[in-house]
């Protein structure tokens, strides 16, 4: 299955952006939308987003909306890392707004 991909980034509710990527089916969503998938990169000994497109790529070659994003520090996001902590929490939960109201 074809697959269409986007670049973009995502603001958090203190303006710190962080790179985004988005693999979807090509074509048009079936009623409801795509199933979803969401992909965070940023710990470990990854230095890209590669660790998480690829796979992103091949769910969305499955027929899955792939979210795939950098957390703060990581990639081509902006701000500071955080290790676990509530930050991370909370950009969590701004990455799944965003995807409900903009995907």
């Amino acid at each position: 299955m074809a697959i269409d991909e986007r670049e973009t980034h995502v603001v958090m509710n203190d303006g710190v952006r962080l790179d985004t990527s988005i693999c979807t089916p090509e074509g048009e969503a079936p009623d409801g939308g795509w199933p979803g998938i969401l992909l965070i990169h940023g710990h470990g000994d990854a230095s890209s987003k590669a660790a998480t497109l690829g796979p992103g790529r091949r769910y969305a070659g499955r027929g899955y909306l792939a979210v795939c994003y950098s957390v703060r520090g990581q990639g081509c996001s902006d701000g500071l890392t955080f290790h676990m902590g509530p930050r991370e929490v909370y950009d969590l939960q701004d990455v799944i707004s965003w995807v409900l109201r903009e995907l």
